[in-house]
């Protein structure tokens, strides 16, 4: 996740894109690489790109019957829910993933989609 947070930071977005589908591809993501794109990508203007690895990710916790229910850090989901507010996407894609991550046993709090 360093080095996914260090690419970002970089503004080396498909770079930290591809460390993590390189990663993927051999070991087990974990909720450190996970976490560090959903709240980053949406800083540079990834905010689908996230809302996909979001999707991604509660599609993981589910199948592991909510026994990794905090898999992606609450400050991701937070800062996530915010850039969607910001961007206008709240109707569009916010509600949805609010709906998939509450499913999922995620923890998303109703003032994260506030507006």
């Amino acid at each position: 996740a360093c080095m996914i947070d260090a690419l970002l930071e970089a503004q080396k977005i498909e770079d930290a894109l591809a460390l993590f589908q390189a990663w993927k591809a051999k070991v087990a993501s974990n909720n450190y690489s996970y976490s560090s794109l959903v709240s980053g990508l949406p800083r540079h203007g990834y905010i689908r790109k996230a809302v996909e690895l979001t999707e991604e990710a509660c599609a993981r916790v589910k199948s592991s019957h909510g026994h990794n229910r905090n898999f992606l850090a609450p400050n991701a989901l937070m800062q996530l829910f915010l850039a969607l507010q910001n961007a206008g996407l709240l109707h569009e894609l916010g509600y949805s993933l609010k709906a998939k991550c509450r499913k999922a046993g995620m923890i998303v709090e109703d003032k994260w989609l506030a507006q």
